[in-house]
């Protein structure tokens, strides 16, 4: 495998990165450079990858197919650092959009929540779910349908908006104007 000269903009769970990455002022002999990352829309870290020297002067960073496996799909804010032990330094920050491995589910949780509100309120409308009941003293009530209904439009708007996304569409809305 032929290591990339650069981050690359987008990789798939589960594929091996490797990139020959260079940090002027931090030569190979002292210094270690390591990779970390966070997804930006949950928070999700990625573990620390350290980076071993190449005899070219650069550093040869590997990073596992199992590690990135291991990463959130989405954007993730990626932070290359270089450190001799006692220093540290970031070389480069950026973003890697991490794409779903082949035939992996592309299911976001917003689309979970929904399709559990609908069975929900399918429930609710059939008669098969009490509203309320009592257990050994403890009483539960259950929410209402109009508060079911309006959940599963506010979580719909998001997973419709979070599918978009993965697609690369943008979201917009149009906007009409009567001029006189």
């Amino acid at each position: 495998m032929t290591p990339l000269t650069a981050i690359p903009s987008t990789i798939t769970r589960g594929d091996t990165l490797l990139v020959l990455a260079t940090a002027a002022g931090y030569p190979t002999p002292d210094y270690v450079i390591s990779i970390s990352g966070r997804n930006q829309d949950t928070g999700d870290a990625t573990p620390t990858t350290n980076a071993a020297a190449n005899s070219g002067g650069a550093y040869l960073l590997t990073v596992t197919s199992a590690a990135t496996a291991t990463w959130p799909t989405g954007p993730l804010n990626y932070t290359l650092r270089a450190s001799d032990g006692t220093n540290s330094a970031t070389v480069e920050r950026g973003v890697i959009h991490v794409a779903p491995a082949p035939g992996e589910s592309t299911t976001t949780q917003a689309a979970q929540i929904v399709r559990a509100l609908d069975a929900a309120i399918l429930a609710r409308m059939s008669g098969d779910e009490p509203s309320s009941y009592s257990v050994e003293g403890l009483s539960v009530t259950a929410m209402s349908l109009t508060d079911l209904i309006a959940l599963r439009n506010r979580y719909g708007a998001i997973a419709q908006t979070e599918n978009a996304a993965a697609a690369g569409v943008g979201t917009y809305r149009r906007i009409l104007n009567r001029v006189r």
